[in-house]
């Protein structure tokens, strides 16, 4: 069976690993004559896309990781000091885009996970929308809040729609975060 999925995956007929696409980010954007249109999207994770077109970008976060020339002392590795910021103008709309990591020591835990992207937007004459992380996140473990915080400030999809001299701006933030509950423990003598 791993043989068949390697077989569709290497004719392109099946989804990567979620990790390959984790640093991807979908960057849309329809300037518009009256109401500019931008959708950021996470890797395959955010459903339909809704703004298509020429303005689509295929964005790897990964290469704007910044290390540091300090080194762990345990394992040599170099250490992430944070990342560039990759700038994008979308009709009244400013994207800056960043890579995010959850631990700055690559061997430390979840230090080897893939980049992922963050998102600043902003809108002319009005200024700081919003910062989110694009993925999936788990809520129950506190490394997916290293930089961004989770639940609240992750989505898979970010739509940004509307004339903001006109009738306003709509955000629109399509979520899904892993959540992990301890269930009360067994009263004595009893077996799962």
């Amino acid at each position: 069976m791993r043989g068949f999925a390697l077989l569709l995956m290497a004719m392109g007929l099946a989804p990567a690993a979620a990790e390959e696409s984790d640093a991807r980010l979908r960057y849309a954007c329809d300037p518009g004559m009256d109401a500019p249109r931008l959708e950021l999207m996470a890797g395959d994770t955010g459903g339909a896309p809704v703004v298509l077109g020429d303005g689509v970008e295929w964005i790897d976060v990964a290469p704007l990781q910044r290390f540091d020339d300090r080194t762990d002392p345990r394992s040599g590795q170099r250490l992430r000091a944070g990342s560039e910021t990759l700038t994008r103008r979308c009709g009244a709309y400013t994207v800056e885009i960043r890579a995010g990591f959850y631990n700055p020591d690559p061997q430390g835990e979840m230090g080897g996970a893939p980049a992922y992207p963050i998102v600043g937007i902003s809108e002319a004459g009005r200024g700081h929308i919003g910062t989110f992380a694009m993925g999936v996140c788990g809520a129950s473990n506190p490394r997916y809040s290293y930089l961004v915080q989770c639940p609240s400030d992750w989505a898979t999809r970010v739509l940004v729609v509307g004339a903001p001299a006109v009738r306003g701006t709509m955000l629109e933030l399509r979520r899904a975060h892993d959540d992990i509950r301890l269930l009360a423990p067994l009263p004595p003598g009893a077996s799962p």
